[in-house]
Parts: C-alpha cells; sequence; structure tokens
C-alpha cells in the first residue's frame, strides 16, 4: 500500500510468485507484478486473469488473518474454489 500511494511499482519474483494461488493473494495485496518461473507462467496468468482485484483483496485478508501459512493457503484456495463455481 504504501509503495502504490507513492506511484512506486511493487514487483515479487520466486516461488511466491510461481504459486497461482498466491499470485492471486500478492494481487491482492497491491503487488503490480510477479516475475514467475517459466513453466508456472501459463497457471499464474489463467489464475489471475479467472478474478477480479475485490476477489484477490479479499483473498488476500483471509491470508493475513490465517494463523499459519499452511491455514492461508487452505483458506484462500478453498475461497477461490467456491468463488470461480459462481
Amino acid at each position: 500500500r504504501a509503495a502504490r500511494s507513492a506511484a512506486i511499482d511493487c514487483s515479487v519474483c520466486g516461488s511466491a510468485a510461481s504459486d497461482p494461488t498466491f499470485a492471486v493473494v500478492l494481487a491482492g495485496l497491491g503487488v503490480s507484478s510477479v516475475s514467475s518461473a517459466p513453466a508456472a507462467v501459463p497457471r499464474v496468468r489463467a489464475s489471475l486473469m479467472a478474478f477480479e482485484h475485490r476477489v484477490a483483496a479479499e483473498a488476500a485478508s483471509l491470508a493475513a488473518s490465517a494463523p499459519s501459512n499452511v491455514a492461508a493457503k487452505l483458506a484462500v484456495e478453498a475461497f477461490l474454489t467456491q468463488t470461480a463455481a459462481r
């Protein structure tokens, strides 16, 4: 949020950005670009394109309020699956 308010792009690269679920969370947190492993690009792109920003922001909120990283991943995956089914 601080970067966005200062008009600074925020990017994430590596394994976090290569996870299609976590990429949606990153978008919801305001990350403006991700750099994924080449093999992950199609899945990450599809995941990011499947959800509106408001959904990504809700996913980020769920992740942030989870008691652990495992709980966050499970909660966000369930939320995105449910949202995509609508």
